[in-house]
């Protein structure tokens, strides 16, 4: 399992692609969801173009905004829960 924030782009985005495609379970943090479910949707296509050998896709969207202590506590709760 991995928590990613920036993973909607560049850097973060290609960390997340290879995670995924080792099979691991990937948590996209982002402050809304709008960005993330762009690249969610983005991924899921690379993934079927470029590791159609790999296990199955496991990308998730979790709420984050680190200058929000509320927000954050709300993150690590639904991501524990998730695990």
């Amino acid at each position: 399992m991995a928590f990613l924030a920036s993973a909607n782009s560049g850097l973060g985005y290609a960390t997340t692609i290879t995670l995924a495609a080792h099979g691991d379970r990937v948590f996209l943090a982002c402050r809304n969801q709008s960005r993330p479910q762009e690249a969610l949707e983005r991924a899921k296509e690379e993934f079927k173009f470029r590791c159609s050998n790999s296990p199955t896709l496991q990308l998730e969207f979790v709420e984050l905004d680190l200058g929000d202590m509320n927000k954050t506590r709300l993150a690590a709760q639904e991501i524990l829960k998730k695990s």
